[in-house]
């Protein structure tokens, strides 16, 4: 098992399972696609 995943057991509070969000999920792919846009102009830019 990875060592932070290890670790995670000894949190006041550890790991939760949620359910499923789409909120969640949309907002997750809406920062990855602006980060890649971001990515690409400043390659462009060298």
């Amino acid at each position: 098992m990875n060592d932070w995943l290890e670790k995670c057991k000894y949190l006041k509070n550890g790991l939760k399972q949620t359910s499923p969000s789409e909120e969640i999920s949309y907002n997750y792919l809406t920062q990855a696609e602006n980060t890649l846009k971001t990515s690409r102009i400043s390659i462009k830019r060298f």
